[in-house]
């Protein structure tokens, strides 16, 4: 069975990566503590399954009306994939509702099917290519969404 808690820095230091997650995170270096303390500040939250993370996210307001999403995944999302689906949808129609949104953006490996395909279903649009955008240099696909869900 899944429950949501609220997002600690130690849920994305501790979880098991996808193989995608694990390399952007790796060319974070040791900076990703900082980071992860910094997501903790935010709204976000966790999904776990008994003791395990299953994935983790939330919202960075970049200024007042628009908001970056972010996620880490482990393999078990798999396990879960329409509950985990449903859940990520609530949290963020809160959150744009919440801090006021206008726009809400997410950024997507090149390539890395699984997570488009899932910024698609949440009804994210295809903007364009970030060049040279990841922490390894790898080109990212920027979505974006600029409504609440219904």
């Amino acid at each position: 069975m899944l429950r949501t808690e609220v997002f600690h820095p130690d849920h994305a230091m501790t979880m098991q990566l996808r193989e995608a997650d694990a390399a952007f995170v790796e060319g974070l270096g040791t900076f990703s503590r900082a980071i992860a303390q910094n997501l903790s500040r935010h709204p976000a939250i966790t999904i776990m399954s008994g003791p395990d993370v299953v994935c983790c996210g939330g919202v960075i307001l970049f200024w007042p009306g628009v908001g970056e999403a972010w996620m880490r995944t482990s393999p078990l999302i798999e396990n879960f994939p329409v509950a985990v689906l449903k859940s990520t949808r609530t949290f963020l129609n809160a959150a744009f509702k919440a801090m006021h949104l206008r726009r809400l953006q997410c950024t997507v490996r090149q390539g890395y099917a699984p997570a488009i395909k899932w910024a698609e279903h949440l009804g994210f649009e295809r903007e364009g290519i970030l060049k040279a955008f990841g922490p390894d240099g790898a080109d990212y696909v920027i979505f974006s969404r600029r409504q609440a869900w219904r």
